[in-house]
C-alpha cells in the first residue's frame, strides 16, 4: 500500500475485476455506445496484467472508500518511462477526486517505481486534462482522430512529465 495526501493506493486484486469491468465498459460506452468487454475477456486481461512486471493497476481509496483507479503501464525500466492513466468510479465523480487520484499515482510512479518520465493522454474535452496540468504534466502534442463518437472523430492531447519537474513532491508522500 502507498499513501499520498489522504489517498491510499493498493494493488488491484481479482475481487476488483467487476468494478474495473464496469468502469471500462462505462468509458467505452461513451465512445462506442456498446458494452465491449465481457467478464470472460476481463478475466483473460487480468491473467496477463496481474503477472506483468511492466504494468501496475492500483485501486485508490479515501477514508476506506474506493474512489478510483490509477494505472502505470508499458513501463520501460531501462529508460525509466511509463504511461500514466486514471479514472474515478461513477459514485465518486463530482467530488473533485480526479486530481488526488492522479497526484497519488504520480507520486507512486516516481518515488516507489523510481520512474524518470510519465506520459498521459486525454481525449479533447475530458475534464482529466485539468488534473494532469495541475499535477505538472506538460502539453506535448495532439493526436488527431484517435476515437470516433457518434460518427465524429475525437482528438487526444498528449502530456508528459519528468520526475525532476513535478510539483507533486512539494509535500513528501508517506511510504
Amino acid at each position: 500500500m502507498f499513501e499520498h495526501n489522504g489517498i491510499i493506493l493498493r494493488h488491484a486484486e481479482e475481487s476488483d475485476l467487476e468494478r474495473l469491468l464496469e468502469l471500462k465498459n462505462e468509458s467505452w460506452f461513451g465512445t462506442h455506445r456498446v458494452t465491449i468487454q465481457t467478464m470472460e475477456a476481463q478475466r483473460d486481461w487480468w491473467a496477463k496484467a496481474s503477472r506483468s512486471v511492466n504494468d501496475y493497476i492500483m485501486i485508490a481509496s479515501k477514508e476506506a472508500v474506493d474512489v478510483g483507479v490509477y494505472k502505470v503501464t508499458n513501463i520501460d525500466w531501462i529508460n525509466g518511462l511509463g504511461d500514466s492513466a486514471h479514472d474515478v468510479f461513477k459514485e465518486s465523480r463530482g467530488q473533485r477526486m480526479s486530481y488526488p487520484v492522479l497526484s497519488a499515482g504520480v507520486a507512486f510512479a516516481f518515488s516507489v517505481l523510481n520512474l524518470r518520465r510519465l506520459n498521459t493522454e486525454v481525449l479533447v474535452g475530458n475534464h482529466s486534462r485539468k488534473a494532469a496540468i495541475k499535477c505538472g504534466f506538460i502539453h506535448e502534442g495532439l493526436r488527431r482522430g484517435v476515437r470516433v463518437l457518434n460518427g465524429e472523430q475525437i482528438d487526444s492531447e498528449v502530456f508528459g512529465m519528468l520526475r525532476d519537474e513535478t510539483q507533486v513532491f512539494n509535500t513528501p508522500p508517506d511510504l
